[in-house]
Order: structure tokens, then C-alpha cells, then sequence
């Protein structure tokens, strides 16, 4: 699963090890995430500070989410909640194999 993950350098995603995190987490950068999630919050006439309460985690989360697609899987968790979707919708992975 974390061979598809990339990472955000100078405003695009590279392939790269994920992005150590202070509190021992990681955030790892998926191409298309954000504007997934983006795309699903606006169509739900959600507010950033609306979803973000929804799925316990901060506005300053979800706006990394969208503009750079960096996540933890704690956000992911969150950003799904909120949405009333599944981590595999926001992420596209749903029916690979």
C-alpha cells in the first residue's frame, strides 16, 4: 500500500519516503487527494470549519489536505468521518485490486 504513496516538493508530488511527523506519525502525500475531498465537502455545502468539527480535527488540517494532499491517517480517518464516506473513496483506491 505505501508504494503509492509520494511526497509534496516545491508544489508537486514526488515519490519519497513519507514526512516524519514531531508526534511520531506520518504524513504521506497522495496525488488528487485534496481535490477529492474538496470536491466532496463543497458538494455537501460543508464549511471548512463545519467538516472539520464533524470529524474532530481542525480547519488548518483539512485546508493542508486539500491544497497540498498531505494526510495522516488519523486525518484520513477524520476527513472520512465528516463525509460520510470511506477512507478507500477519498483516497481512490475503491474496487483496485
Amino acid at each position: 500500500m505505501s508504494a503509492g504513496w509520494t511526497r509534496r516538493v516545491r508544489g508537486e508530488c514526488l515519490p519519497a519516503k513519507p514526512l516524519a511527523m514531531n508526534n511520531g506519525t506520518t504524513k504521506k502525500c497522495l496525488p488528487g487527494l485534496g481535490a477529492r475531498v474538496k470536491s466532496l465537502r463543497t458538494s455537501q455545502g460543508l464549511s471548512l470549519q463545519v467538516a472539520a468539527t464533524r470529524g474532530g480535527t481542525t480547519p488548518q488540517t483539512l485546508v493542508q489536505l486539500e491544497r497540498h494532499d498531505l494526510a495522516t491517517t488519523r486525518t484520513l480517518n477524520c476527513v472520512a468521518k465528516a463525509l460520510g464516506v470511506s477512507v478507500d473513496d477519498l483516497t481512490g483506491r475503491k474496487g483496485r485490486e
